[in-house]
């Protein structure tokens, strides 16, 4: 017998002696309503310098639009494969909508240097920290909600989990499971050695949530 063996033998006999696994019980189940779920999550995102702007899906492009405006924020881009591309690319509102389409290589110095905000849509949300859940992919570029400096989140109260183990076991929800999953819980944020907390050192300095509830 050579080491070899002797290592894979062990591994064998840990294998089998292992216990069957258990499934773990959510330490907070039970149904809990959508209302205090959003109350718990604005809560939170608000605690983690975050922003709320409560609205509804008839109304949501309306506040959208208005906030940008009495923000003076002049541009806002949006991928191009977004489910809500079509109808924010044909808004006439002032401000100017630029949609991203193209490779990274292509559109990083308007990413860096022009774009004012980006916009993304949040697949879900966990109430209980006030995170957001946002599938990477084709219609949700990873630097569109990481680099401009402010960062609008699209997110329906209906998809709100009281916390991060009930989002996760959903196995539902985490079909297909996705290459990348961003979990966002309030604008970037560092500190220094002498716990000198900054906002916006290596992405946004602001994360605004439209949170459709109604």
């Amino acid at each position: 017998m050579n080491s070899r063996h002797n290592i894979l033998q062990r591994l064998r006999q840990y294998r089998t002696s292992m216990p069957a696994h258990e499934q773990m019980e959510n330490p907070t189940a039970g149904v809990v309503e959508v209302e205090n779920k959003v109350g718990a999550f604005t809560a939170a995102m608000e605690a983690a310098h975050g922003e709320v702007i409560p609205t509804t899906s008839e109304h949501w492009r309306r506040d959208l639009f208005e906030h940008l405006r009495a923000q003076a924020i002049h541009n806002l881009m949006i991928a191009d494969q977004s489910r809500f591309a079509d109808l924010l690319l044909q808004e006439n509102t002032g401000i100017e909508l630029l949609p991203y389409n193209q490779a990274f290589e292509s559109m990083k110095d308007d990413l860096f240097h022009r774009v004012a905000a980006g916009f993304s849509v949040a697949s879900a949300g966990i109430a209980e920290t006030g995170t957001l859940i946002v599938k990477s992919g084709p219609g949700e570029p990873r630097t569109l909600s990481l680099v401009p400096p402010v960062n609008y989140v699209w997110l329906d109260a209906n998809t709100l989990y009281q916390n991060q183990f009930e989002a996760f076991a959903d196995k539902e929800y985490m079909k297909p499971l996705p290459t990348n999953l961003l979990l966002i819980s309030g604008p970037s944020k560092t500190a220094d050695i002498q716990q000198t907390l900054a906002y916006g050192a290596h992405g946004p300095k602001r994360l605004i949530v439209l949170l459709i509830d109604g």
